[in-house]
Order: C-alpha cells, then structure tokens, then sequence
C-alpha cells in the first residue's frame, strides 16, 4: 500500500454482529492490494485479519463439496478461470476451514458439473444459513468470530459452568439424569461393575441420595411399560404358532382335497358329467377313447376354498354318486346298440319306497328322440345354483367347437327358474305344487324331447 497514492475514496463499513467490516475501494489496484494484509494494530492491538474479494451482488453462488486439497484462493481461482474459459467466473475460495469450494460466476443459470484440476466434479447451489454462536446464544455469527468473552457452558444443558472431569459425577440436573440414569453404553462398559453412583447434590463421602420423585415416577413408568410390552410379544410369538399350525392344516386339507378330486375322476361313472366328457363314436372303432380336455371342470369347484376343504374328507369316503342318478349313460359301445343305432332313450328312476300314509307326487321325466345321431353328451353342474356362475358358463360355451357342444346339461339342486342360451329347461321349481330344491336339465334346442309325468311317492 505504501507505493499506492492515498485514496480518500476508500470506505470501511463495520459489522458488529458478524464481527467482520467491509471494506470498499475505487479501483482494483487497491483491492488487490489489499487483499495482502494479514493483520490489523488498533490501540497498539494487534488483531490477525483474513481478507477476500466477495463476488458482485448479482452473481450465483455454487459450492463443490471434498473439492479442496490445499491450494490458495488465488490458484483455485485461476484454475476455475483456466479450465472453464466459457464461464464467467468472478471468485473462488475455500469456505472457512471445511474441504468446500465456494465460487461466484455471472451467469443465468448454476451449471451442472465443472473442470476443477482436470475432474468433472458436481456443481450445486449455494444457499445461506443462518449462524449461530454457542457462546453468546445468539444469530448472526459462528462461534469462532464471537466478540464476547469465551464462557465454559456445558455442552449437554447448555448451562454456564464447566464440564466434570472424568471419573467425577455431573453437576447438572439434565446432565444427571442423562448420565447417571440412562447411561450410553460406552459409559457403561467403560466403568467397573462395584463403582457407586452419586447423586448431582451428594458429596463424595456421603452415602447416595435416593432419587428425586420425578425420577421414580419415570422408572416405574417404565418398568410397567416393559412389562406390557413383555406380554405383548409372547401373545405376537402364541399368534404366530397358531397362524403356522393353522397354514400347515391348510396345507394338509387342499392335498387331501385333490386327491379325492383325482380320485372321484378316475372311478368310472354312468353319466358322462362335465369332469370328463368321454364321447365314443357310432362306428365302435377300437382304441382309447377321446378325453376332451376343458376348463370346464373347475367350474364345479367351490370359490369358497375353505368350505371345500372342511368337507373334503368326507367327499373322499363319499360313494360315487350324482344328483340325477336316473340317467343312463347314453353310448354305443355295446352291439345291441350298433344294431340298433337310433333307438330312444328312456329316462327311468329307480323304484322308490312304497311308505304308508304319504301322499303321491308327480315328477316329469324325459325321453330324447335322437335323430342321426346315437351319442348324446351329457355335463353335470356339480354346484348349488346356476346364477353365481352363470356368466362363466356361457363364456365357456361360446369358447367350444361346435362338435364339443354338450347335448344336455344337468344341474344340481335350485330353488330358481334356470334359462340359458341356445337350450331349454326341463324339471324346473314351476313343475312341482310345493317350491322345493330339484335338479334342473337342459337339453339343446336341436333335439326332440318327449316329457313323461309319472306318480311318485311323496318323501
């Protein structure tokens, strides 16, 4: 400064809260000039001083994190400068003692990365925190720049005395409860199992204190929280057991369910019903006979899962039996029917009981005239109710070849009038005097179907 002319011009505005001043020049000779002053003597004290050249008030402001590595202000600047000739980059210097790179450039927008020493390195804004001194419990200032006097304030209560040494009880109410009655478990294995513990107001030759009220409230507080959360887990550890039985019981019942489903499909049956649906030609060729195989034999299962399995042990010791147990099965695999391939089929019941005292009832049979044509294929809904499924059915049925199309369909027992698409209903509620649950058939349109009303004993 001393080559320098004297300049009147120069301003030094001074921040108390901060504990930093400004100081302001007219040309960059002298800013630059004073940027070499490394200490102040005001009132024959010496103060040591850090000067820097902020960055114009319009400038964006960007930080690169773990960047430094030792270097000045002035060869951090003039490698941003050198390495980034596209950005206008007007400062550049370490943030305090942290390893940040704090630098200013004048343009639009923050870019996303930068040429630091030959490394891309990210680039992210800066943004201004508000400081606080831990000294004077104030804003404005860190606490290494506070004018105040240096006081020993703990650190855990923010109190003004100065910190035990080690070994020595607390001398702070927070401090002692924080320490002496819930130890971190460094302090804990650190000290030695037979050393006593003093109370905050206790003197060391003095027997200890019994803790204050509040305290015992709070360990007794928490004691019964321990215990409550003792019961909890062993009911969560019981409820858990009992949810695993319940799975493998779940498990063993759908094994023992499928196979008495395998084993209701391979007995053999006199209907040809919906789980198999084996047709034999008219012609008796010999060979196995055809399985169609469709999705179809899912229908007749229950959607309630844990229903089947319930009964699923007694459908496996259950004789294979089907609603409507009249009907024959309707092939021509023996001679008398390849003689005689066009001759009808009489649907008959079984003779029922003659009991005493009871009042006859009718019941409609049916005879299928079948015109060129001598196998008739026959599905059996194993499933209370046609409407929960209906949709699934029809779908099905539109989904089959022409030839596949079942002849006649046999439902289990309803209590509703039962209609379907392209066939005709026999045995319906309507039929009987006494609405009652009975099995509905549907025949296809194509065929001729004679109704036969016989007697019936009443059951």
């Amino acid at each position: 400064m001393q080559d320098l002319a004297p300049a009147f011009r120069d301003t030094v505005r001074i921040h108390p809260v901060k504990n930093t001043f400004t100081l302001s020049v007219a040309d960059s000779a002298r800013a630059q000039a004073y940027l070499y002053i490394t200490s102040l003597t005001v009132s024959g004290t010496t103060f040591t001083v850090h000067l820097y050249a902020p960055a114009p008030d319009d400038a964006l402001r960007s930080v690169l994190y773990h960047a430094f590595d030792d270097f000045t202000d002035e060869a951090i600047l003039e490698d941003l400068q050198a390495s980034n000739p596209t950005l206008s980059i007007v400062g550049g210097r370490r943030m305090g003692k942290a390893p940040h790179i704090l630098f200013a450039l004048t343009e639009p927008k923050v870019p996303r990365w930068i040429l630091y020493h030959g490394v891309h390195l990210r680039l992210l804004p800066f943004h201004n925190k508000i400081e606080a001194c831990f000294n004077c419990r104030s804003t404005g200032h860190r606490t290494d720049v506070c004018p105040k006097p240096r006081q020993d304030r703990c650190h855990r209560c923010c109190a003004t005395h100065p910190p035990p040494p080690e070994g020595l009880p607390t001398t702070c109410t927070p401090c002692y409860i924080t320490t002496s009655l819930f130890p971190s478990l460094a302090e804990t294995a650190s000290k030695a199992a037979s050393q006593p513990t003093y109370s905050a107001w206790s003197s060391p030759g003095a027997p200890p204190a019994l803790p204050p009220p509040q305290v015992a409230a709070l360990q007794q507080e928490n004691a019964s929280l321990r215990q409550q959360l003792a019961a909890q887990g062993s009911l969560l550890e019981a409820q858990k057991t009992e949810i695993t039985s319940l799975q493998a019981q779940l498990s063993t019942l759908e094994q023992k369910l499928g196979a008495a489903l395998d084993r209701l499909s391979t007995l053999p049956s006199s209907t040809a019903s919906a789980s198999d649906m084996d047709t034999q030609p008219a012609d008796g060729c010999v060979g196995k006979r055809k399985r169609h195989t469709t999705p179809l034999k899912y229908l007749h299962l229950s959607e309630e899962i844990q229903a089947a399995i319930k009964t699923a042990h007694k459908t496996a010791h259950r004789p294979c039996c089907f609603p409507l147990d009249y009907v024959p099965s309707i092939t021509s695999g023996d001679a008398s029917e390849q003689s005689h391939p066009f001759t009808p089929a009489l649907l008959t019941p079984p003779p029922l009981p003659d009991h005493r005292n009871r009042k006859p009832r009718r019941r409609l049979l049916l005879t299928l005239i079948m015109a060129d044509r001598s196998t008739v294929t026959i599905w059996q809904w194993n499933r209370r109710g046609l409407r929960p499924k209906r949709s699934h059915l029809l779908l099905h049925l539109q989904q089959l070849d022409p030839p596949d199309t079942p002849d006649v369909l046999v439902l289990q027992e309803t209590n509703t009038a039962v209609s379907l698409s392209g066939y005709i209903a026999h045995s319906q509620v309507a039929h009987h005097p006494t609405p009652h649950p009975v099995t509905a058939i549907l025949t296809r349109r194509t065929l001729t179907v004679n109704l036969v009303d016989l007697p019936f004993p009443a059951l």
